[in-house]
C-alpha cells in the first residue's frame, strides 16, 4: 500500500502529472505552464485604474454575481525588500451583468504622503520588515487585510500599525483608528521622529463584532532583549464614534499576558475573543541592519478572553498552546458549554516573516539564489497540515482534535468562505497554494528548521522539482478532508481569493474569485466554487493589471457604507511631538499634513 509518506518521496522523485498541474480537466480553460518561479511576485505597478473593463481571454462572466470584491496587497519597491513592505494598494473589482470592471487606488496615508515628499537626511529607508526615517518615523504600511467595521465601513490593515478606514465607493483614506494616544508603542521613546510616527504592534485581522458592531483591535508589546521596554497586549474596543476603549490582558497569575511573535489574527465567538499569537516573528534588530533569521515557536498559542471583561482596566485571559505554529485560524461562531472550536492551518516549517537575501543559497544544490528571486518569500520546508480543535474557554483544555495531513497543502497561504455562514459550524472552506519551488528554498531555511519536532518530511527527502500550486476545497467538518481541488500549471500563482454568492441563491453557492500572476501578465481567475476541479470559468486581463504581492480580501454587497462622521485630527494627534522635531522635519509636516 502506497503510504503518504511513499507518495511524497514519489511525488518529489517522478514530477507527476498531477503534481505538476500537466493533467489538465478536459475542456479546461487553465493556460499553458511557465518559468516555476514567478518573479513578477515581486513586480508591481503603482498605476491606478478608475472603473477599467476587463478582458475576458476566455470562457465568460457569469451575469449573476453579486457584490464588489476588495483586494489589497503592496506595491513592492523591486530591490530586494520583502514583500511586506510595500505601499498599500487596494483593487475593487465589480461584477454588473457580465461585465467586470476594475478600480484601484493606492492608500496616501499620513506616513505616505510624508515619504513621498521626504528627500536627504529625512529620507526614508528600508529594514528588512520596516520602513523608516530617522527623523519622521516608521511606516504604516496597511497593506495586508480588509476588514469591515462599525456601520458597515471598511478597514486597511497592518500587522504593525493603526488600521485606517478606507472609503468603499472611491478607495480614498479617510481616517486612521484612534489616536496616538490610544495606542502604545513598541519602542521606548528612541528619537523624535518615533514619537511622531511610533511602531505600533497592531494585527493584520482584528475582527468586527456583527452582534455588537464594534471591532476588537489588539495593542501589544513583545519582551525585546536588550532593551528596557515594558512588555504588554491590550485589546481597543472600537465603536466606530467615539475613541477605542483600551483593556490590559493578564494571564491566571495576574502577570501581562505575553506575546512572543506576532497577534497576526483574532476572532470573536458569541461570548469570547481568542487571539492568536502566531508564526510571525518580531525581529527588532532589523531596524540596526542586522540580518536576523530565527525559527518559529513549534506550537500555537491561543488566549481567549471573555468580551463582557474588555470595557477598560483589566482583564484575565486564558492561555492554550497546541503544537505545530500557525498564523491563521478560522472558528465557530457558537459558544455552548464554554466550548470554543478552531481550525488552525499549521504552517510547519513555512516562514512568512523570512524572504530570499542577497547571496542565499539554494538548499538542494547549493548554488547561489538566482538574482530574480532575491526579495521574494521563501519555499516551505516542510508540507502543510492543518487542524481542527475543540476548546474549553475557561480552562485551555484542548478536548477533543482532529489533524488533516494531505500532500496537496505544500505552500497553503490564503483562504475564503461564504461569510454569510459565519454564524453557523465550521465547513467548507476554499484555499489557494503557492506550490513549492525548490530554487526558493534556501540553506537559511532549511538550517533554521531542521530540528523542527514536528517535521513531516525529512529534510533529505524535500523535493527537487516544482510543486504546481492549487486552488482547493477543505472540509472542517467531521473526519476533514480535501473535498475538491485543481492544480495550476508551473508559472501561475493564484492570490487573493475570495466566495462571491450567486444572486438569489442559498448560503456557499457561488463563485470562487482570484488574481493569478503570470509568467508575463497577471490575470483575473473565476471559478465556480462548487466545481473547482474543472478549473476557471472565465479568464480576464486588463493592459495595466499588474498587481505584484497582493493579500487578504473581502466581499461587501454594495457601497452603501455610512459615515459615522469620526474622525482623527491631525492637530491632536501630531501637535505634541512636533516641537522635538528638527526644524526641517518639523516645517515638512507642517507643510505636507497642513498642520502648521
Amino acid at each position: 500500500m502506497l503510504t503518504r509518506r511513499d507518495w511524497l518521496r514519489l511525488s518529489a522523485l517522478t514530477g507527476a502529472g498531477s503534481l505538476l498541474g500537466c493533467g489538465d480537466p478536459a475542456g479546461s480553460l487553465l493556460p499553458p505552464p511557465g518559468d516555476p518561479s514567478v518573479t513578477s511576485l515581486g513586480q508591481g505597478t503603482r498605476a491606478e485604474l478608475d472603473d477599467a473593463e476587463l478582458q475576458v481571454v476566455a470562457g465568460a462572466v457569469p451575469r449573476d454575481m453579486e457584490g464588489f470584491v476588495f483586494v489589497i496587497g503592496g506595491v513592492p519597491y523591486g530591490d530586494g525588500t520583502p514583500l511586506f513592505t510595500g505601499d498599500a494598494q487596494v483593487l475593487r473589482l465589480r461584477f454588473e451583468e457580465g461585465r467586470p470592471r476594475l478600480k484601484s487606488r493606492l492608500l496616501r496615508t499620513d506616513d505616505y504622503l510624508l515619504d513621498q515628499a521626504a528627500t536627504g537626511e529625512l529620507a526614508y529607508r528600508n529594514l528588512g520588515m520596516l520602513r523608516m526615517s530617522t527623523h519622521l518615523g516608521a511606516r504604516d504600511f496597511c497593506n495586508t487585510a480588509l476588514v469591515p467595521g462599525p456601520s458597515g465601513r471598511l478597514l486597511a490593515t497592518y500587522d504593525a500599525g493603526r488600521p485606517w478606514e478606507i472609503d468603499p465607493e472611491t478607495l480614498e483614506v479617510v481616517t486612521p483608528v484612534g489616536l496616538h494616544a490610544s495606542w502604545r508603542p513598541m519602542f521606548p521613546s528612541l528619537s523624535p521622529g518615533l514619537d511622531l510616527f511610533p511602531v505600533h504592534m497592531a494585527s493584520a485581522h482584528p475582527v468586527w463584532d456583527p452582534d455588537e458592531d464594534v471591532v476588537y483591535l489588539p495593542n501589544w508589546a513583545p519582551p525585546l532583549e536588550g532593551l528596557d521596554t515594558e512588555p504588554f497586549t491590550r485589546v481597543l474596543r472600537w465603536d466606530g464614534a467615539s475613541e477605542p476603549v483600551a483593556t490590559e490582558l493578564v494571564d491566571a497569575s495576574g502577570s501581562p499576558a505575553l506575546v512572543a511573535q506576532s497577534l497576526h489574527q483574532i476572532h470573536t465567538t458569541e461570548r469570547y475573543l481568542v487571539l492568536s499569537d502566531g508564526a510571525f516573528s518580531i525581529e527588532p534588530e532589523q531596524m540596526t541592519g542586522a540580518d536576523v533569521t530565527r525559527p518559529q515557536r513549534p506550537t500555537s498559542v491561543l488566549w481567549i478572553v471573555p468580551k463582557a471583561e474588555l470595557t477598560g482596566g483589566t482583564a484575565t485571559a486564558t492561555r492554550v498552546e497546541i503544537p505545530v505554529e500557525s498564523a491563521h485560524f478560522m472558528i465557530e461562531r457558537g459558544d455552548a458549554d464554554d466550548r470554543i472550536t478552531v481550525a488552525l492551518m499549521h504552517q510547519n516549517s513555512a516562514d512568512p516573516s523570512e524572504w530570499i537575501r542577497e547571496g542565499d543559497l539554494v538548499h538542494h544544490s547549493g548554488a547561489p539564489v538566482a538574482s530574480a528571486l532575491v526579495g521574494l518569500p521563501t519555499a516551505p520546508a516542510d508540507v502543510a497540515i492543518q487542524g481542527r480543535y475543540t476548546i474549553d474557554a475557561r480552562t485551555g483544555e484542548v478536548l477533543e482534535s482532529t489533524v488533516l495531513e494531505d500532500e496537496r497543502l505544500w505552500g497553503i497561504t490564503l483562504w475564503s468562505r461564504d461569510e454569510r455562514e459565519a454564524g453557523q459550524p465550521l465547513g467548507d472552506s476554499l484555499w489557494v497554494t503557492l506550490g513549492f519551488d525548490p530554487n526558493a528554498l534556501t540553506t537559511r531555511i532549511t538550517e533554521a528548521y531542521a530540528d523542527h519536532p514536528h517535521r513531516m518530511m525529512p529534510l533529505a527527502e524535500l523535493p527537487t522539482t516544482p510543486i504546481a500550486p492549487r486552488v482547493l476545497r477543505i472540509d472542517q467538518s467531521g473526519a476533514m478532508g480535501v473535498t475538491d481541488d485543481v492544480a495550476l500549471p508551473l508559472g501561475w500563482l493564484p492570490m487573493s481569493p475570495t466566495f462571491v454568492p450567486r444572486r438569489g441563491a442559498s448560503a456557499g453557492d457561488g463563485y470562487l474569485v482570484t488574481l493569478a500572476l503570470g509568467p508575463s501578465e497577471d490575470e483575473v481567475w473565476i471559478f465556480d466554487a462548487a466545481d473547482l476541479a474543472r478549473g476557471p470559468i472565465c479568464r480576464m486581463r486588463h493592459p495595466q493589471l499588474n498587481v505584484g504581492f497582493s493579500l487578504h480580501t473581502t466581499w461587501l454587497p454594495d457601497l452603501g457604507a455610512s459615515d459615522g462622521g469620526y474622525r482623527v485630527d491631525r492637530r491632536e494627534d501630531y501637535g505634541d511631538a512636533l516641537p522635538a522635531l528638527r526644524e526641517d522635519a518639523r516645517a515638512l509636516v507642517e507643510s505636507v499634513l497642513g498642520i502648521g
